[in-house]
């Protein structure tokens, strides 16, 4: 059982000999109260596959069993259950995220557990930390590997054996959780163009798109001296290749959030030399 871009889907393994007409699918949301999802026609491949697009797996984890059907409509022996695995993210702060799961306990010889990073849509080739069968938390420290603007999620995905006859391990993946960033945006008062330190002007900020954002910087006669479309680029203290002089100076940032709300922040700073 695997969540896979929203979906939960089922793989299961029939014997070679057999010919099994139909099967009947039984999901449930707390692995005692079953109902039949769906019947679905069997045919001659011994790895069959199902693909459930009504399921909740974000909020419990799913249990599910196959039952064959005779040409008669006799239910035989029912297969293993198995269920999906939930993972949670959480923060205690930025730059950290904390992923927990529930066990995985249907294999029958259980490896592990790996740990994979999602950078807004796009996952990591290879897993970010590998784990213990008895290992169910791992904390990752993000901060200096994804840009604050993208958005963080996780999945887990089991890995072992099954007792059958497929020799590679088999692998079970949960539902990719994002972790919720909080926007902030802060605006220091003032800066050197000159220093060691602080010699670029720009927004601090935690969980903004990158689209949607205008960064401008006016003198108090009201005159454009820089504009920026990108939160990573920031003001180095010039117009027209020329340092500006030490003064008060207006600075206007419009951003929208994660979920998609426009913000507009604006205030007065100084150029120090």
């Amino acid at each position: 059982v695997s969540v896979v871009d929203g979906k939960v889907k089922l793989k299961w393994q029939v014997d070679s000999i057999a010919y099994i007409p139909f099967y009947l699918i039984s999901r449930s949301s707390d692995g005692i109260d079953f109902s039949i999802l769906d019947t679905l026609e069997g045919n001659s491949d011994t790895i069959l596959y199902y693909t459930d697009n009504t399921s909740r797996y974000f909020s419990s984890s799913q249990f599910y069993y196959i039952e064959p059907l005779d040409s008669c409509l006799n239910v035989g022996e029912p297969s293993n259950t198995s269920n999906s695995i939930l993972s949670n993210v959480s923060s205690i702060k930025d730059g950290e995220a904390i992923i927990e799961w529930n066990e995985y306990a249907k294999m029958d010889s259980m490896l592990g557990y790996n740990v994979f990073r999602v950078i807004d849509t796009l996952i990591y080739p290879n897993p970010i930390a590998e784990l213990l069968p008895n290992q169910f938390t791992y904390t990752d420290y993000y901060g200096n590997s994804v840009p604050l603007s993208s958005r963080v999620g996780y999945f887990v995905e089991a890995y072992g054996y099954f007792n059958d006859n497929i020799l590679t391990p088999d692998t079970a993946r949960s539902n990719v959780n994002y972790l919720a960033k909080a926007t902030n945006l802060f605006m220091p008062s003032g800066f050197k163009p000159l220093g060691n330190v602080n010699s670029i002007f720009k927004p601090i900020y935690t969980g903004i798109k990158n689209t949607n954002y205008s960064f401008k910087i006016y003198n108090k006669w009201g005159i454009l001296l820089f504009e920026s479309l990108q939160p990573i680029v920031g003001w180095d203290g010039t117009y027209k290749d020329k340092l500006v002089a030490a003064d008060s100076y207006v600075y206007i940032v419009e951003y929208e959030t994660l979920n998609g709300k426009k913000k507009r922040n604006n205030g007065v700073f100084f150029v120090l030399y």
